[in-house]
């Protein structure tokens, strides 16, 4: 499957144009905070650090209504130490205003020294967030408002897990801004052009197990329309081919 030629040229000088721009009111600041893996084994724009730490466990499809999520858990007799994923390198507004949410579900029983979903400063020298996790059981939405932060330039978002055990999921990554000066002030992470490129892929299933009766496949689409622009707005062509074998 793939764009018709014309509106796939549109769509990467629409990208360009769009570079560096302000953030919209509403919109994400954070890259993939839906946490798609795009057939990847982790969720693309996000680090766990220390790269030496348990990595948190990856379901595509775990999340409130079948949404992305991600798994920090801990089962040692003595509680964890500290494990963060992150994302580098997006600019905010000194002056702005910005809302923190995500979706987070912890075990029953679960138990940290500190949590944190945070805005850090270059130098991790404040931050600003939701330190609370929700009662455990259910997914909850969280969300925070957060303002006055201390300098322009550059931030990175940090989930903080401190001597804990249990497990905790979260999903639906958000920094939105909420007023004109956070929206003018904003700026997502450096995209490369493979993951800002619009491009819809096979999903579902493996194509080593599309059923012979049907050959159906599911396809999701990854990437970023221009400003404005969703997908019912293009036509797109499904080019059929054969492989011998």
């Amino acid at each position: 499957m793939r764009f018709e030629r014309q509106v796939l040229f549109g769509l990467i000088a629409g990208l360009a144009l769009s570079a560096g721009a302000a953030v919209p009111i509403g919109e994400n600041v954070l890259i993939n905070g839906a946490l798609e893996a795009d057939q990847v084994d982790f969720p693309q724009g996000w680090t766990f650090f220390p790269t030496s730490m348990i990595r948190p466990d990856y379901h595509p499809s775990g999340g409130p209504s079948g949404m992305p999520c991600i798994t920090f858990a801990h089962t040692g007799e003595t509680p964890s130490g500290e494990r963060t994923m992150r994302q580098y390198g997006f600019a905010l507004a000194s002056g702005g205003t910005y809302r923190i949410s995500a979706w987070v579900r912890p075990s029953a029983g679960f138990k940290a020294k500190s949590f944190g979903l945070l805005v850090i400063n270059k130098g991790w020298k404040a931050s600003w967030g939701i330190r609370q996790a929700p009662a455990a059981g259910k997914w909850m939405k969280v969300s925070e408002t957060i303002k006055g932060l201390s300098s322009e330039g550059t931030y990175f978002f940090a989930i903080l897990l401190h001597g804990f055990s249990g497990s905790l999921d979260i999903a639906d990554l958000r920094l939105e801004p909420v007023d004109e000066i956070g929206a003018a002030g904003a700026e997502r992470p450096e995209l490369s052009k493979y993951q800002s490129a619009p491009r819809i892929v096979p999903w579902s299933p493996l194509l080593g197990e599309i059923p012979r009766a049907t050959r159906e496949v599911t396809f999701r689409f990854f990437g970023k329309l221009p400003e404005g622009a969703s997908l019912p707005d293009y036509r797109l062509a499904l080019a059929v081919g054969t492989a011998k074998v």
